[in-house]
């Protein structure tokens, strides 16, 4: 099954609007990582140098807000920065979103973007670990290294007494 991504947001305001982009490189992330989210937040009306309460959102493909943060910036003309989040260990593999959102008074202007939680691939020595602890594995494995520890003590200990037999 192909998972479609969600779409992009952006609603602006009438005062403020604000675009948030992900860069390329942290759109697929594995759980604990950080997602870097670029902001252009702009003046719309030119209204003056002005604080706006912007709030930070990450939330599942249930609409489920995962993350939550609150700053203030100060805004005249425009602003652009770039916000990370640190991620959550215990996301599932699957598509989140990004949002932001400024407040100005009443005037509201919104913003959010798409990333997908990947599964770690696993490494061969976790798969090596894995295939030796199946129990058939085990059964078979066991007495063949046991075999050959056997084998590699009774060879030293016949060079040892064949070097012992040539000494005068």
């Amino acid at each position: 099954m192909i998972e479609i991504p969600p779409e992009p947001i952006h609603i602006p305001g009438s005062l403020f609007d604000v675009s948030l982009n992900i860069p390329e490189k942290y759109r697929k992330l594995l759980p604990g990582e950080t997602v870097i989210g670029e902001i252009k937040l702009i003046n719309i009306r030119k209204i003056g140098i002005v604080p706006v309460r912007v709030e930070y959102f990450l939330k599942d493909a249930g609409e489920n807000i995962l993350f939550q943060s609150v700053e203030t910036k100060v805004v005249e003309n425009e602003i652009t920065y770039l916000k990370e989040l640190e991620l959550p260990d215990d996301l599932k593999p699957g598509y989140y979103m990004f949002l932001i959102q400024v407040k100005y008074g009443e005037d509201l202007a919104l913003a959010g973007y798409p990333f997908k939680i990947i599964e770690k691939e696993p490494s061969a020595l976790a798969g090596l670990a894995a295939f030796l602890t199946d129990v058939k594995v085990l059964t078979i494995a066991v007495p063949i290294m046991l075999g050959f520890i056997v084998m590699i003590i009774l060879l030293l200990y016949f060079i040892h007494q064949r070097n012992k037999n040539k000494r005068p």
